[in-house]
């Protein structure tokens, strides 16, 4: 008997949810689409995008797939059982509030979570209500040469402190961003903290 196949869903085709896919000097699979692609157990059923000319260049390359421009469209046509959500951070709260009611099996949410703590803690509130799990996408934890440190790491004895720094070309922080999450402590700031913890 063959191992069960998943359906699943990319609510974003942008970055990270697909065309980091395609640069060479990224560890791969570097997109969502790529890591789904490379499991022969899921079988990527959908795409959805708002932006129309990144739908297409992602339909292009997925043409088995359908095609929505609106996730509430694609949640009354389909019951992917897995869905990935790589859209910009402001919009986290509604489209995977909506995905948790749509109850799939898991939900992978880009990070960070949500820009803030109130719409983080009602997410993880809903998605235990209704018994789906979300994982948070902080590949890095998988990567070979994070990998190896926490081995070398565990090797060495009992770590007394971490010294960690963030070098980005954006802020650290900006208060005036907040709504938006434009500055690196939300972007490449949470993969530091997750290395870090």
């Amino acid at each position: 008997m063959g191992k069960k196949r998943y359906s699943a869903a990319l609510i974003g085709t942008g970055r990270i949810g697909f065309s980091l896919g395609f640069d060479r000097k990224r560890e791969q699979p570097a997109s969502h689409t790529m890591a789904l692609k490379a499991n022969c157990r899921i079988r990527i059923e959908s795409g959805c995008d708002s932006d129309a000319a990144r739908l297409e260049y992602w339909h292009k390359f997925n043409k088995k797939s359908a095609a929505y421009s609106s996730y509430a469209h694609l949640f009354t046509s389909s019951k992917p059982e897995i869905i990935v959500i790589a859209v910009n951070e402001e919009f986290h709260l509604q489209v995977c509030l909506a995905a948790i009611h749509a109850l799939p099996k898991i939900i992978i949410l880009e990070k960070p979570v949500a820009l803030t703590v109130q719409d983080a803690l009602k997410l993880q509130e809903e998605a235990e209500h209704y018994g789906v799990p979300v994982l948070v996408n902080h590949e890095r934890r998988f990567a070979d040469d994070y990998r190896i440190a926490k081995e070398y790491m565990s090797s060495i004895g009992t770590i007394l402190s971490i010294n960690a720094r963030l070098d980005s070309g954006l802020y650290v922080y900006n208060p005036e961003a907040e709504s938006s999450g434009a500055y690196s402590l939300l972007h490449d700031g949470t993969h530091l903290a997750d290395c870090v913890q």
